[in-house]
């Protein structure tokens, strides 16, 4: 206690305050209290055990001989780096074994492990494809069920690849240099190529994730059986990987991360509809989802972005039962590295000005489908006129995406144009040289900025 604080001012420096004084935070720790030293206390014990089974020699049981050995062996450093990556080397020629889809789940299958747990300890990191979990089931807790989680990432969670921020910028550059020194430190050739690559997968992987946030909500856990694991995220050799796993016989899966595990994979037959928009109230992103959802062709909608309408945009998406058509990835910077995966790009804006979403969407090449926002009109090439709609109504942009949906000639045709569009008009240059002109012709002093 520390009497020299009124307990009405300040209980916790009241109550607390001697200790607070008498127990300063170790350098080595960003916080102190009786979890960390009951910590501390358990690895000096540990250490002490470890220690006395290495000395035990001759007097030694089998398990404390055992456990000396471990110990003695983990601590031989010379004996460690005298072996260089030798020991490595069974798991190397595994992975350059691989030849086939077949092949690669079987070793994705192979690599997964209870390591997470969503509820206990709002665990969700793993560097392995998938985090599994196995508990009793959120609806039936007289059952134990396998949960997937989404993985595959070596850094905490997507925020650490997507966000803009100073520091995790910095971030990126030092675990960019990590992944390049462990191909080198490995004798791989070509060491930072091969870490370029190396992010750029996890990247992409980090881009279908779910916020952090959106992680720790319970309610978006389903269940899925092993069949729907194929059927709903195609493109992965799910009952090889099962097997591998050692999770065949499981009929039942809980996923928890329904939207993130079947990511961008496209299935069969499927045309997806982008939009790039800040979820706020002016996009009018619930009209898009209503929509789409009238469309007679086989679409999935895709709307990046990050914004306080979320909630009613899963809601539209609810109240029509398209929640497995309806992916929200949250925010991702640098949209030329998954425009593309678009065929045809949506806005229902109620109002927009020059929309910088349509340029990008030109320059991928892709057909537009919106409503007569802003100069929507008249950015898009003459033969993408007929599918930005005369009025804002929902049935209008439905038609609208419904016919560029069911024609893949006619997206590639309109797709076409609109890239020779932008690529004369929306070019840096031309722009540029657009303005100069501009602002000549307003100064009445031609070429004066030529």
């Amino acid at each position: 206690m520390d009497k020299s604080v009124a307990a009405g001012d300040d209980f916790n420096a009241y109550a607390n305050g001697g200790w607070i004084k008498a127990t300063p935070i170790p350098a080595d720790k960003p916080s102190y209290g009786i979890f960390a030293i009951l910590a501390d206390e358990t690895r000096k014990r540990l250490l002490s055990l470890l220690e006395e089974s290495a000395k035990a020699g001759s007097a030694a049981t089998d398990d404390t001989r055992k456990i000396g050995d471990y110990y003695a062996t983990f601590m031989d450093e010379a004996a460690i780096e005298a072996k260089g990556i030798s020991p490595l080397k069974p798991q190397f020629d595994a992975i350059m074994a691989i030849a086939d889809r077949h092949a690669l789940a079987r070793m994705l299958g192979s690599r997964l492990r209870t390591d997470v747990d969503p509820l206990n300890n709002t665990n969700f990191e793993t560097g392995n494809l998938f985090g599994v979990w196995v508990a009793q089931g959120l609806t039936d807790p007289s059952h134990n069920f396998p949960y997937l989680l989404q993985g595959g990432l070596g850094m905490p969670d997507r925020d650490y690849y997507l966000s803009t921020t100073a520091h995790m910028v910095g971030i990126r550059k030092q675990y960019q240099a990590h992944i390049a020194a462990m191909f080198r430190l490995a004798g791989f050739e070509n060491p930072t190529a091969r870490a370029d690559r190396v992010f750029a997968l996890e990247t992409k992987i980090a881009q279908v994730h779910a916020t952090r946030v959106a992680s720790e909500d319970v309610h978006s856990a389903v269940a899925w059986t092993s069949g729907e694991l194929t059927s709903k995220a195609p493109g992965l050799d799910w009952p090889a990987l099962l097997d591998a796993a050692g999770l065949q016989d499981a009929p039942i899966f809980i996923v928890w991360h329904p939207k993130a595990i079947p990511g961008l994979v496209r299935k069969p037959g499927e045309v997806i509809v982008g939009a790039l928009a800040g979820l706020r109230e002016v996009k009018n992103l619930p009209a898009l989802v209503r929509a789409t959802a009238g469309c007679s062709a086989r679409v999935r909608l895709v709307i990046v972005g990050e914004g306080p309408e979320r909630a009613k945009i899963e809601m539209a998406a609810r109240a029509l039962e398209m929640q497995d058509k309806v992916l929200l990835p949250g925010f991702l910077p640098e949209p030329h590295n998954y425009v593309g995966l678009f065929d045809i790009m949506a806005l229902s804006s109620l109002s927009e000005q020059f929309p910088i979403s349509v340029v990008e969407a030109m320059a991928a090449g892709l057909p537009i489908a919106s409503v007569p926002a802003g100069d929507i009109p008249h950015m898009v090439s003459e033969a993408n006129r007929p599918y930005i709609t005369p009025h804002s109504g929902e049935v209008d942009l439905r038609d609208a995406i419904q016919a560029l949906a069911a024609d893949a000639k006619l997206r590639a045709t309109v797709g076409k144009a609109n890239r020779a569009k932008a690529v004369a008009e929306y070019d840096d240059k031309a722009m540029i040289a657009a303005y100069a002109d501009l602002y000549e012709q307003a100064l009445g002093r031609a070429g004066v900025l030529s």
